[in-house]
């Protein structure tokens, strides 16, 4: 699904909004739902109510593959006035908030895995801000791993990011939750030609909510089989005035 906000009018205009669409399918063994869900204001979109899900319908001995995917997709174009006796300075940031969740829990009859991944760019660089991964497998019940790659001009450090976010998540039983709001935050100072004190750029990611199962022989009842679901994920600019 693709924000109608973005990419054009150039240059963008600040709305607040939303938009949604839902997908459902039912097969022998498994029933499969996607949300894609949107809401924007000035700078900032949320997906807290997307999500992707797949649940064992049927008990009986079979073979069935299922997949659920929601996509989301916002670029848009900003144009922001600096105050010229003041450094120009744009803060991009990610929030994952407390209770977001993956889940893959699953019988030795069924194998799943289900994540949130996202992908944030900018064209003030060649390569994106950073991208991001959190996957749960029914493998391994007690464990979910979580990757973080950021744009090296950023001057993050991805490790500590990566440690700090794991050491936020709650498992139990192949659920795995965020017990706190959590927030990466990265500023970039445009240069601009003297007497400028404007510039206009593109912003927007994309992200994803994934969920897949598939049945092993002779499978036992089982409840819940796969679900990613996020919490609020959100990306904004905001300026900050500083002396020179």
């Amino acid at each position: 699904m693709s924000d109608p906000k973005g990419p054009t009018p150039n240059p963008y205009t600040p709305a607040t909004g939303s938009a949604s669409l839902s997908s459902n399918a039912t097969g022998e063994f498994y029933n499969a739902k996607a949300n894609a869900d949107i809401k924007w204001s000035p700078g900032v979109w949320d997906t807290s109510p997307s999500s992707a899900s797949v649940t064992r319908i049927n008990t009986q001995a079979g073979d069935e593959f299922a997949l659920a995917v929601a996509h989301i997709a916002d670029p848009a174009d900003y144009t922001l006035f600096f105050d010229p006796a003041f450094t120009p300075e744009i803060i991009f940031s990610l929030m994952l908030e407390s209770g977001l969740t993956v889940a893959a829990a699953a019988t030795t009859h069924d194998t799943a895995t289900a994540s949130i991944s996202g992908i944030y760019a900018t064209s003030l660089l060649v390569d994106p801000l950073w991208n991001f991964s959190w996957v749960a497998d029914s493998s391994s019940p007690s464990l979910s791993s979580f990757t973080f790659h950021s744009n090296p001009v950023l001057g993050l450090d991805d490790n500590v990011i990566h440690n700090q976010f794991l050491s936020s998540v709650i498992s139990s039983g192949g659920i795995h939750t965020l017990s706190s709001d959590f927030t990466i935050s990265a500023s970039l100072f445009p240069q601009l030609p003297l007497g400028v004190n404007q510039i206009t750029y593109q912003f927007g990611g994309e992200a994803d909510y994934l969920a897949q199962a598939q049945t092993v022989p002779e499978p036992t009842t089982i409840t819940l089989v796969a679900i990613g679901t996020l919490g609020l994920l959100s990306y904004g600019w905001r300026q900050r005035k500083r002396a020179t």
